[in-house]
């Protein structure tokens, strides 16, 4: 499959500093492509307390790197995976300190729902002020880059992370993204959460840099995951 390399140098330097950095587009979900014929699959269950039910899924042998998550039929509350961002490869534990974090890790598990995470998003967004939670509704928002709205925090001067939501014209949050306020941690980073069409829940962290196609890696996402629950033979 052809990448594209696309040049993404237009962020928004108000909020955050230019990067003009190379990105390779990753437009076209790639996860699926590992579901061959030939694989070695693991069948593996996600048990989801919350919803109490549990989610079959078949998944390649590469991309369970611990020996507990490789035992046929392992029933956990949550797995992890690491991929690399561009092609969607598998990536180890031992390989990660030489990726100069060009890799994502991604969690499925059973979240509360996706306007709750963005109230506790935002509760915590501001931590040296004590204030109680207040519902996603109180918050204004305006519209940020990227298919994105921000939400507007209650006490800017103490921000340490930015809230941004993905929401459709009903009103749904379909996506929540808190990222790092530049110059409150040494290396900002992207905290991302969404839900895949089959209802897995799915976190996953990337640098700051890669907000521009957070879209893309939603979309790998929740491809590999429809796939595995799908199977390969589609």
């Amino acid at each position: 499959m052809k990448n594209i390399t696309i040049a993404f140098c237009l962020f928004n330097a108000g909020i955050h500093p230019v990067y003009a950095e190379t990105i390779k587009d990753t437009s076209v979900p790639l996860a699926c492509s590992h579901f061959t014929t030939d694989a070695d699959y693991i069948n593996i269950n996600l048990v989801m307390q919350l919803e109490e039910r549990e989610v079959a899924m078949r998944v390649p042998q590469e991309f369970l790197e611990d020996a507990w998550n490789r035992q046929e039929g392992a029933r956990k509350t949550a797995f992890l995976f690491r991929t690399m961002i561009d092609t969607f490869e598998p990536v180890t534990r031992a390989q990660t300190p030489y990726l100069d974090f060009e890799y994502t890790s991604f969690f499925i598990n059973d979240y509360i729902n996706l306007p709750e995470l963005a109230e506790l998003m935002l509760d915590s967004a501001s931590p040296g002020k004590a204030s109680p939670r207040e519902p996603l509704s109180a918050y204004d928002t305006h519209p940020f880059q990227y298919g994105l709205v921000e939400v507007i925090p209650n006490y800017p001067k103490e921000l340490q992370e930015n809230v941004y939501l993905k929401i459709t014209p009903d009103g749904t949050v379909k996506t929540v993204i808190a990222c790092s306020v530049i110059g409150t941690v040494a290396f900002p980073g992207c905290n991302q959460l969404s839900r895949t069409p089959s209802g897995v829940d799915i976190k996953f962290h990337y640098r700051l840099k890669y907000l521009p196609i957070w879209q893309a890696m939603q979309n790998n996402i929740h491809s590999f995951i429809e796939c595995a629950i799908d199977g390969p033979d589609q």
